[in-house]
């Protein structure tokens, strides 16, 4: 999995993934090699309709989008968010 992103990288292709994030207060945080991304920030995906469904819960999702490629100020959601810089 992770070659196939460092393959991309050599050959300077831009790419973005969904990954991880979390779910109220439940983390689903898996930690990807530093060395092939360079931005990480989350996105708002809605409420969970598991814990909606059961009537335990109404849990916000949010989910962390990686690039390899550095991200200035962007809207995201209509509304300015700055990302995680991480490399």
């Amino acid at each position: 999995f992770y070659k196939q992103h460092e393959t991309l990288n050599k050959k300077g292709v831009k790419w973005m993934l969904t990954f991880d994030g979390n779910a109220g207060s439940r983390e689903y945080d898996y930690l990807l090699p530093e060395t092939i991304y360079k931005s990480k920030f989350f996105v708002n995906t809605g409420n969970s309709p598991f814990t909606k469904l059961m009537k335990t819960s109404i849990d916000q999702i949010n989910e962390a989008v990686y690039t390899n490629y550095k991200l200035s100020d962007t809207l995201i959601n209509g509304s300015p968010q700055k990302e995680l810089e991480l490399i």
